[in-house]
């Protein structure tokens, strides 16, 4: 995947575009690439978050109520 691909998954990623509806709009895009790629980064943001933040997912999704 080229620079200008990754920038459009990153975007995508960061504004909640799902994997799904990023191939469904750039069917030129290998799927297993694009979903290694989102997994890639979904584990990037969450390091990133505990690491900077001082939290993780579960404990934001804890705090909102929708982790029990």
């Amino acid at each position: 995947m080229n620079s200008f691909w990754r920038f459009v998954v990153q975007e995508a990623v960061d504004t909640n575009l799902t994997w799904k509806r990023l191939i469904k709009a750039f069917p030129e895009l290998d799927d297993e690439v694009v979903k290694s790629y989102y997994e890639q980064v979904g584990a990037n943001n969450a390091k990133l978050n505990n690491e900077v933040y001082g939290f993780s997912q579960e404990t934001t999704m804890k705090s909102q109520g929708r982790l029990q």
